[in-house]
């Protein structure tokens, strides 16, 4: 009985030095594989922080051609003109129509015109104005989409 008493003791002795081995065998190889993994997340995390640089760097570039060319296409507007584009208003007579065209309320504040002729108006500083405002407007957009990030 003794005997199988020490062959019992021994065969738990062989297991617990198997396990104890098998133990460390695996936190040694747990060590090694965190220490390859945190090396790669490093190396990943260096990568994207400098494609992040790179790209504010080209997105920083990217701004200033598009602030550049809104200031040099502003520049570059065509001046207003000033010759004048009459219109005839409604309700006055027309030159060539016999009688008188029946009077309406005019939308204009000065109804005689301003023109050469009775009934005609200057729409030049109107069209002028807002060629300017569009030009500005669709320039601004422009500038909106120029820097739109990449």
């Amino acid at each position: 009985m003794d005997r199988l008493y020490a062959e019992l003791v021994g065969a738990a002795l062989i297991i617990i030095v198997g396990i104890g081995l098998w133990v460390h065998h695996n936190d040694v190889e747990q060590a090694k594989g965190a220490a390859e993994c945190q090396a790669k997340v490093t190396e990943t995390q260096d990568r994207a922080n400098a494609d992040a640089k790179e790209r504010n760097a080209a997105y920083e570039l990217q701004l200033l051609e598009a602030d550049k060319a809104k200031a040099d296409a502003l520049a570059t507007l065509p001046p207003a003109i000033h010759t004048p584009v009459f219109v005839h208003l409604p309700g006055t007579l027309c030159p060539d129509a016999p009688g008188s065209v029946s009077q309406a309320d005019s939308v204009h504040p000065d109804p005689r015109g301003n023109g050469s002729g009775p009934g005609e108006r200057d729409i030049r500083p109107g069209v002028e104005a807002f060629k300017m405002r569009y030009g500005k407007s669709l320039l601004d957009c422009q500038n909106i989409l120029s820097k739109w990030p990449p």
